[in-house]
């Protein structure tokens, strides 16, 4: 895997594709970009064993968030990639404001952020209390509160601050033509 030195703030994982040469070029480019605007350091994979072990520890984030404070709450919310920014600032905002620790990664080519707030099990209702403020600042900007994993149980209570009772009935109603009986994923 690939660490990250201690202290910084975030890491950006970027890949390129297309012609050989051309991604080789824009990743370059990248590289200057974030250098210009004041990343600590870049590093390019010169191989398949280093990109895997780069893409290994952006996987293993998770895991070790859930080892380290195992009442992690996790959400993967989206809005338009161009207020990622915002949304990061005002969530790690709201996290302060409760004392919480706060952490996010994603996808931010999609707007896909997975905003975890760490806690206790004495300050998981607080924390409970932030992540819908968390996701309603997220419905606000455009955005929805699951881009990828979606709705289910755990977000079910949320769902109305995104999205209107008309439509909420509509899509029961759509689901009951295709699951008369209730019988697919019941519940949800």
């Amino acid at each position: 895997s690939f660490g990250i030195p201690e202290g910084i703030g975030a890491a950006l994982l970027v890949q390129t594709d297309g012609a050989e040469g051309q991604a080789m070029e824009d990743l370059l480019r990248l590289c200057e970009v974030a250098v210009d605007v004041g990343a600590r350091d870049v590093v390019v994979a010169q191989n398949e064993k280093t990109r895997e072990g780069i893409r290994r520890s952006r996987r293993l984030v998770s895991g070790c968030l859930k080892e380290k404070y195992p009442f992690k709450l996790s959400d993967d919310i989206a809005v338009p990639r161009s207020r990622m920014t915002e949304l990061l600032l005002r969530s790690q905002e709201e996290a302060d404001k409760d004392g919480m620790h706060f952490c996010a990664y994603g996808h931010m080519g999609d707007g896909n952020l997975h905003v975890n707030l760490l806690c206790s099990q004495e300050t998981r209702a607080q924390a409970e209390i932030c992540r819908t403020r968390i996701m309603s600042i997220a419905v606000g900007m455009g955005g929805t509160i699951s881009g990828e994993h979606g709705i289910g149980i755990a977000k079910s209570e949320l769902l109305p601050m995104e999205q209107g009772k008309p439509l909420i009935d509509f899509q029961r109603e759509l689901k009951s033509v295709f699951d008369p009986k209730g019988i697919m994923n019941p519940k949800k």
